[in-house]
C-alpha cells in the first residue's frame, strides 16, 4: 500500500488558525504547542527553569511585573513587582520601593537611573508619584520638594566687589544627587550701593538627598517691577553654588553681565512628577503619560534633566474627551508616537514648550495599551524601522502609518480573537531583533493574566507567507515577560504570578521538571480536495530525528472519524526515513504527532502522507 502517490511537506510555515479547518493551506499547522522554527524545519522548544536570583527573590515569589534595569559595567537586574506592592531588585536581593496598591508598574532607564512609575494598567496610581532608583539602596520620590519662603538674608559685604548698584532679589533651590535642581525659594532683596560683594546668610539645608544649594539672582530691578518675587528672571549666579548640605553662608561677585545662565524656569518646576500608566523616553527628556487625574497629557522634562518638570507649559495635552486616556508612547523618526486604546497620535518636538507643540492624527481606528508596544532589550521600540505594536484588531507593523498589509498575527487571528477583552491591558510584547523573534503574552479564553506566549519567527521575513507563528505554554502562567542578554546572549525570561522567574534553558528538555506539552497537528489532507472524494491513507514517512516515543493520531473532517497509528521510536541518528503504516478511509486527513514522553524532543524537516482515491463519491444517506 505504500506505493499510494504522496503528499511532500517539507516547508513547515507554522500555525494558521484563521476560519474553519479546511481552509487551512498547505505548509502549515491547524495548532502547534511548544516547538521552534529551524531552516526548512521545526524543533520541540528549549526546556526551562528556574532562574537563579539573590536571596529572598526564591522560586515562591509572585510576580505581576517585571523590567530590565541595567548599569554600565554591571551585571543586567529584573526589578520585579510581586502580588503585595513590593518592587524588589534581583542583583541586591532588596526590595526598593512599597506601595499596597501598585498592582502594575513601568520603567524607563536614563543615565543609568531607573524611573520608576507605579500604576493599575489604566492610569497611574492616583496620588501616586514617579520614583528613581540608582542600583543600590531604595527608591526615592523622583524631583524634591524646594526651600520655604522663609527668606535668606543678604548684606552687602565689606569688600569692594562688582554688584553694581540697584536692587536685586535673590534666592536658593536644592540641587539631588541625580542633579535635580528644586523650585526657587527663600526669596529676599537687596538694594546694593555699587561696588561691593554681597553676602548671603541664613541659607537653608535641604531635604536628605541634597548635595547641594544653589543660589539664583535677578539683574537689577526698576522700582515699578519691584514687587512679586515670583514674577522676575533670576540667572544662576556664577560661582554661586554651595557643594554640600551644611554650610548657609556664601559671598557671591558678580556682574549684571554676568547673569547669562536663566534659572526662571525652577519658578514652575514640579515638585513631583505624577505617576503615569507609562513612562519613557523622547530624545533626550523622560516622558510620563496617562496620570490619573490628567490621563491626556504627556509630561516632557527639560532636554538632559529628566526630573526637571515645568508645571505650566512641561507638556502636551492629546484631545482631551477623545478615546479616553493615553496608554503608551514611544520615538520614531524624530516624533513621539502616541497611542490611545483605539486611537494614534503623533507629534513633533521643537524649541517651543511641549504645551504648543502640534498634536495630529495618524489613525482613529488602531491604538494599543500600556505594555503592547513591543519593547528591545530595553533600549528601545524600533526595529529597522519598524515598532509592533498589539492593537485589539492583530499585531500591526508601523511605518509611520499602518497598513492592512501589516497585520502581522494575520494567520492566527482566532488566537488573537481568543485574547480576554478586559485583560487585553495584560498583553505585552518583547522583541528579540537579534534573532528575529516575537513573544506576545496573551491572556486567552477568560484568563485575566497571560497564560500563553504566542510565539513568532520572522527570520525569513514580515509577510503573511514567511513569519511563523506558534503557541508556547508551561507549567505556571507567563505573567510578565522580558529578553535579557546574558553575556551578548538573549535570553526569554517570564516571571510568574504562580512563584518565581522562569528562563528558557537549552540544558533541559523538561519544563521546571515536568514534560513538555506538545503538538504537531496537520491540515485536512489533500488540501484543497474534492469534498465528496473518499481516499485511502496508508502511512506517513517523516525525516524526523530525536528522543522518546511520537504518538501519531489521524482524523477526517470535524473529527468524525478517528485513528491512532502505532507509535514511532524517534532516534537521534536513524539513519533513514521513518515509516508508519496505517489503513485510514476518509474524505479529509488531519494527521497530529505528540511527543508523551518525558524528556522526549524532535526535529522534523520532510513530512510525507501516502494517499489515493478510493470512491469518487460518499455513498448515498
Amino acid at each position: 500500500m505504500r506505493d499510494h502517490p504522496p503528499l511532500v511537506v517539507d516547508a513547515f510555515r507554522g500555525t494558521f488558525d484563521r476560519g474553519e479547518d479546511e481552509v487551512c493551506p498547505a505548509g502549515f499547522f491547524l495548532s502547534s504547542l511548544n516547538y521552534r522554527f529551524t531552516k526548512g524545519g521545526i524543533q520541540t522548544r528549549e526546556g526551562s527553569s528556574y532562574d537563579v536570583l539573590a536571596a529572598p527573590l526564591t522560586s515562591a515569589i509572585k510576580v505581576k511585573r517585571m523590567e530590565l534595569y541595567e548599569r554600565t559595567g554591571e551585571a543586567q537586574r529584573l526589578l520585579i513587582l510581586n502580588d503585595v506592592g513590593q518592587i524588589w531588585d534581583s542583583v541586591t536581593g532588596l526590595m526598593i520601593l512599597s506601595i499596597p496598591t501598585m498592582t502594575d508598574f513601568s520603567c524607563t532607564v536614563m543615565y543609568e537611573r531607573a524611573y520608576i512609575t507605579p500604576h493599575n494598567s489604566v492610569t497611574g496610581l492616583p496620588g501616586e508619584k514617579v520614583y528613581v532608583y540608582e542600583g543600590s539602596g531604595s527608591a526615592r520620590p523622583a524631583g524634591g520638594s524646594g526651600p520655604s519662603t522663609t527668606p535668606i538674608v543678604a548684606a552687602n559685604s565689606a569688600s569692594s566687589g562688582k554688584v553694581d548698584s540697584g536692587v536685586r532679589f535673590y534666592g536658593v533651590a536644592f540641587e539631588s544627587a541625580t542633579g535635580f535642581i528644586s523650585t526657587l525659594g527663600g526669596f529676599v532683596s537687596l538694594e546694593s550701593p555699587g561696588e561691593h560683594k554681597v553676602d548671603l546668610s541664613s541659607i537653608p539645608l535641604g531635604p536628605a538627598g541634597t548635595v547641594a544649594r544653589v543660589l539664583v539672582a535677578t539683574k537689577e530691578i526698576l522700582p515699578e517691577n519691584a514687587q512679586a518675587f515670583d514674577a522676575q528672571t533670576y540667572y544662576f549666579i556664577p560661582d554661586g553654588r554651595i557643594p554640600n548640605n551644611t554650610g548657609s553662608t556664601i559671598t557671591v561677585d558678580f556682574y549684571d553681565a554676568d547673569l547669562m545662565d536663566d534659572a526662571s524656569y525652577l519658578l514652575e518646576q514640579l515638585s513631583e512628577i505624577p505617576a503615569g500608566v507609562g513612562i519613557g523616553q523622547y530624545k533626550s527628556s523622560l516622558i510620563v503619560w496617562g496620570e490619573n487625574l490628567n490621563p491626556s497629557i504627556v509630561r516632557v522634562s527639560k532636554p538632559g534633566e529628566p526630573e526637571a518638570h515645568n508645571g505650566a507649559e512641561g507638556y502636551l495635552t492629546v484631545y482631551p474627551g477623545i478615546g479616553g486616556g493615553i496608554k503608551n508612547c514611544t520615538e520614531y523618526r524624530n516624533q513621539i508616537i502616541i497611542c490611545k486604546a483605539h486611537r494614534t497620535y503623533a507629534s513633533l518636538g521643537n524649541d517651543d514648550s511641549p504645551a504648543f507643540w502640534e498634536v495630529g492624527e495618524v489613525d482613529g481606528s488602531v491604538g494599543t495599551e500600556c505594555h503592547g508596544i513591543g519593547q528591545i532589550l530595553n533600549i528601545g521600540s524600533n526595529v529597522e524601522d519598524r515598532i509592533f505594536i498589539a492593537d485589539r484588531a492583530g499585531l500591526r507593523l508601523f511605518v509611520g502609518t499602518y497598513s492592512d498589509d501589516y497585520i502581522l498575527s494575520y494567520n492566527v487571528d482566532d488566537i488573537w480573537g481568543r485574547i480576554t477583552p478586559t485583560a487585553f491591558n495584560q498583553v505585552e510584547v518583547q522583541v528579540d531583533a537579534i534573532n528575529f523573534f516575537i513573544y506576545v503574552a496573551l491572556p486567552l479564553d477568560g484568563a485575566l493574566t497571560p497564560n500563553y506566549i504566542l510565539y513568532g519567527d520572522y527570520s525569513e521575513g514580515l509577510g503573511e507567507e514567511t513569519i511563523r507563528w506558534t503557541l508556547w505554554k508551561f507549567p505556571v502562567v507567563p505573567t510578565s515577560i522580558v529578553v535579557a542578554l546574558v553575556g551578548d546572549t538573549p535570553v526569554f525570561k517570564f516571571g510568574s504570578i504562580n512563584s518565581g522567574v522562569v528562563k528558557l534553558d537549552f540544558s533541559t528538555k523538561l519544563d521546571l521538571g515536568v514534560r513538555i506539552d506538545n503538538i504537531i497537528k496537520f491540515p485536512l489532507f489533500p488540501v484543497g480536495g474534492e469534498d465528496e472524494l473518499i481516499n485511502h491513507y496508508t502511512g506517513i514517512a517523516l525525516r524526523a530525528r530525536g528522543a522518546g516515543l511520537l504518538d501519531i493520531y489521524c482524523e477526517g473532517l470535524d473529527a468524525v472519524n478517528v485513528l491512532q497509528a502505532q507509535s514511532l521510536v524517534l532516534s537521534e541518528r536513524p539513519g533513514r526515513v521513518l515509516w508508519r503504516g496505517f489503513n485510514f478511509t476518509a474524505g479529509h486527513c488531519s494527521v497530529t504527532l505528540v511527543q508523551p514522553n518525558v524528556d522526549s524532543w524532535m526535529i522534523m524537516t520532510k513530512f510525507i502522507l501516502y494517499v489515493a482515491p478510493l470512491w469518487e463519491s460518499r455513498p448515498a444517506v
